[in-house]
C-alpha cells in the first residue's frame, strides 16, 4: 500500500472510531478500570492505554504501520511533544503488543532507501520498535551500533549489513544463502570457509565493494525457494518481495546508486 501523508485532520479520533470500534474500546477501558481495579490506575498508564487504542485505530482503519506516519504528525494531533510519542511507542509495543508487528518485514521495507555513503550502508529506521530489534540482534552477537547524531540512522559498514541479513535469515535461508554467496565467490577465484564480516571485508580489500554487490545482486533468486513449476518470471518476483531477497537487492542497489 502506498504511504498516505496524514494530516491532523485525518488523526482525529472523530474520524478515526465509528461506533463499533467506541464500543469496544470503552469495553476495553472499564475492564481495565472497573474490575476491582478503580482508581488505582496511574495517569501515565491510562495515558499509554488510550494511546494504545489510538494508535491501534490507526493501523488497523489505514491498514498502516508504524513506519507509515510520522512522530511529528502525531504530536501535532496529540499535542505532545515528538520524544513522548517515540517513547509511548515503544512502551506501547512492551505492554500492548500488536499482534501483526513482524520488524524483519518493516526493516525489509525500510532498506529500499538505503544509501551507502562514507563506507556504510545508511537506514532510517523511523519506528523505534525495528531500531530495538535491529539493536539487539547486533548486540546479542558481539556487534555494537554506531551512536549518530540522528538516532534514527542505523549506519553499518557492508560487511556488517550482510552479516545482519544472515541474522535475520531462517537457518534454511541461511544455508541457501551461503552456498549461492560461495559458489559466486569462487567464479570470482575467491575461496573461503565462512561468510562473517572479516571475510567479506577482505573481499572488498581485494575485489572493491561494487563487486561484492554485484555478488550479492546474482545470489537474490538463489536464496528464495522456487514455486514447482513456477516460471523463471514468477520466481525473479518471489525474490524481489521476500525479506531476505529486498534486503540483499537494496544492498546491491545502494552501492550501485551512489
Amino acid at each position: 500500500m502506498a504511504k498516505k501523508n496524514f494530516d491532523n485532520g485525518e488523526m482525529s479520533w472523530k474520524k478515526l472510531f465509528d461506533e463499533k470500534s467506541k464500543v469496544a474500546a470503552f469495553d476495553l477501558l472499564a475492564e481495565n478500570f472497573y474490575e476491582r481495579n478503580f482508581g488505582s490506575m496511574q495517569k501515565s498508564d491510562i495515558d499509554l492505554f488510550m494511546f494504545s487504542i489510538f494508535i491501534e485505530r490507526i493501523l488497523i482503519k489505514e491498514g498502516l504501520e508504524y513506519n507509515d506516519f510520522s512522530d511529528y504528525k502525531m504530536s501535532k494531533a496529540l499535542g505532545i511533544t515528538q520524544q513522548r510519542i517515540n517513547n509511548l511507542k515503544v512502551k506501547k509495543e512492551l505492554k500492548y503488543p500488536n499482534k501483526d508487528f513482524d520488524w524483519k518485514v518493516s526493516f525489509a521495507k525500510l532498506s529500499k532507501n538505503a544509501r551507502y555513503d562514507d563506507k556504510k550502508i545508511k537506514i532510517y529506521i523511523p519506528d523505534p520498535n525495528v531500531y530495538i530489534e535491529l539493536k539487539n540482534v547486533i548486540e546479542s552477537k558481539g556487534g555494537y551500533v554506531e551512536i549518530t547524531l540522528n538516532p534514527k540512522l542505523l549506519q553499518l559498514p557492508p560487511e556488517y549489513y550482510l552479516w545482519l541479513v544472515r541474522e535475520v535469515c531462517s537457518e534454511e535461508d541461511k544455508m541457501e544463502l551461503d552456498k549461492a554467496i560461495k559458489k559466486q565467490m569462487e567464479s570470482r577465484q575467491f575461496k573461503a570457509k565462512d561468510f562473517g564480516p572479516t571475510t567479506m571485508r577482505k573481499f572488498i580489500k581485494d575485489n572493491g565493494v561494487e563487486m561484492l554487490a554485484t555478488v550479492i545482486e546474482s545470489v537474490v533468486p538463489a536464496v528464495v525457494t522456487p514455486i514447482s513449476g513456477a516460471s523463471a518470471t514468477a520466481t525473479a518476483i518471489i525474490a524481489a518481495t521476500s525479506v531476505v531477497g529486498t534486503l540483499l537487492r537494496s544492498f546491491a542497489n545502494a552501492i550501485k546508486n551512489r
